[in-house]
This record gives C-alpha cells, sequence and structure tokens, in this order.
C-alpha cells in the first residue's frame, strides 16, 4: 500500500516540476519551480522522496555482508572502549599491573563485567 501511495506522490512532484501545480485548472507558471519550491511540495505532502527507488523491491531484499556487520561492531567496541579508558583513573591504570589490580569501581572493571555478563 505504502509503495502506491509513494508512485502517486511521485507523479505528483513531476507533475509539479513541469507545470509548477498540482490542481487541475490552475494555469502553469511562466518559469519552472526553483529546487526549494519542488523540496517545499515534497515536505507539505510529508515526505522526504523525490523519486521512487531505483531498485524498487529489490532493496527490501538485500542482506548486509558479514564482514561489514562484523567490521561495524568492532568500530563501535573501540569507540566505547576508548571512552571506558578516557573515564577510567589514569593513576590507578598506571600502578596497576594486571585487572585485579583495579577496585571493582573502577569504570574499566565495571565495563568488563558488563561484558561478561552480555557475553
Amino acid at each position: 500500500m505504502r509503495n502506491i501511495a509513494a508512485r502517486i506522490l511521485n507523479k505528483k512532484v513531476e507533475k509539479f516540476k513541469v507545470t509548477g501545480s498540482t490542481r487541475k485548472g490552475n494555469k502553469p507558471k511562466s518559469t519552472l519551480p526553483n529546487r526549494s519550491e519542488v523540496t517545499k511540495f515534497i515536505a507539505e505532502a510529508k515526505s522526504r522522496q523525490e523519486f521512487m527507488p531505483p531498485f524498487g523491491k529489490y532493496v527490501d531484499k538485500v542482506k548486509a555482508e558479514p564482514l561489514h556487520v562484523t567490521n561495524n561492531a568492532w568500530h563501535w567496541f573501540m569507540l566505547v572502549f576508548s571512552i571506558v579508558i578516557q573515564y577510567t583513573n589514569k593513576s590507578q591504570l598506571r600502578s596497576a599491573t594486571a585487572l585485579s589490580d583495579l577496585p571493582s569501581s573502577s569504570t574499566l572493571i565495571i565495563f568488563f563485567e558488563c561484558l561478561k555478563v552480555l557475553g
């Protein structure tokens, strides 16, 4: 159903680009609407889409490759880990030779405990 509504809206947008109007009986503007008028028209229709997607129904069938998912997961892990390290007491990190030397209230220990529970 959404696909039909999108097609109808796209036809209206195309008509607006050519005539400057969507209502029947209105005289077309002497000049074509500029880009801001077109985007305003699309926004008033509560849409973000000017064109039908070129791949249509096939986009819903696309699967992400596992390598990209893994890379993204490591990226987010390293980002969170860097934030945890930033909030960990630096003097405690310098004096510790093992994780067991850090207090249980340390941000780094809390992070690893969360990983242990999740994982």
